[in-house]
């Protein structure tokens, strides 16, 4: 009964969050970086830094997206990253772009963005979330829903979950919770731990939140706190652990 509910609410989520395909390329050039992006808060989109970097990073470049069959650019001057090594092995892999040029976009509902910071745990814990992926590939909509407990890794700022399923040419798409929030973006990331395969998501922290309000300083977000955890179970404990210490 519980996985139908959050089924359900996923299916209703996934207009309101508004996810797109997004290529990125290098102005004038026909190759580039084909991913996926989430829109945040009015004609503003988040995806994968990893996007973007290669095509924007030495040279000009421009983003493009199609809504209702109209193709809407951003130029450079318009699309930001945040694609720097943390303290430990994760990188962050963030990126903002501003489709201001587009005359219109659907109405949606924005959703807050969560951040964990100022969490003081010293072992992972299991976050009190379900996590679901909506993307659009090739005109086609699909989504993706974690399949069991949902874990936060401390030591490297990480939320991972039993493998997914994860298809190519999803990164950059928004990481949601049943409770309607952004916590992460796919990054094309796995990890194990024991024999035990995970999708493996970089964390939003303090670090991300400044970079995002540093551009749209109005952006809605939620801050995570202790009872958002619970312990992981004995058992399972060496396993988690193994991965957030690789």
């Amino acid at each position: 009964m519980k996985r139908y509910f959050v089924l359900l609410l996923f299916c209703v989520l996934t207009p309101v969050v508004f996810g797109v395909e997004i290529f990125v390329s290098k102005t004038g050039e026909s190759s580039g970086s084909l991913c996926q992006a989430v829109r945040v808060k009015g004609a503003w989109f988040m995806t994968a830094a990893h996007c973007v970097v290669p095509s924007c990073k030495n040279s000009s470049c421009k983003a493009e997206i199609q809504v209702s069959g109209e193709i809407i650019e951003a130029q450079k001057q318009n699309i930001y990253w945040l694609n720097k090594a943390r303290e430990n092995k994760t990188y962050y892999d963030v990126a903002l772009i501003n489709f201001e040029s587009a005359k219109k976009l659907p109405i949606y509902t924005e959703t807050p963005i969560l951040i964990l910071k100022n969490i003081d745990f010293s072992v992972p814990k299991i976050l009190n979330r379900r996590l679901g992926i909506t993307y659009s590939l090739h005109g086609e909509v699909g989504q993706i829903l974690s399949r069991g407990p949902v874990f936060y890794g401390p030591k490297n700022k990480i939320i991972f979950s039993e493998e997914m399923g994860l298809e190519h040419g999803i990164s950059g798409a928004g990481v949601m919770t049943e409770k309607g929030e952004i916590i992460s973006v796919v990054s094309a990331v796995a990890g194990q731990g024991g024999k035990v395969k995970f999708s493996v998501f970089s964390a939003f922290d303090e670090e991300v939140e400044k970079f995002l309000r540093s551009h749209i300083p109005s952006i809605k977000t939620k801050i995570a706190n202790e009872k958002d955890f619970e312990n992981v179970p004995e058992g399972d404990i060496a396993i988690v652990a193994s991965l957030d210490n690789n």
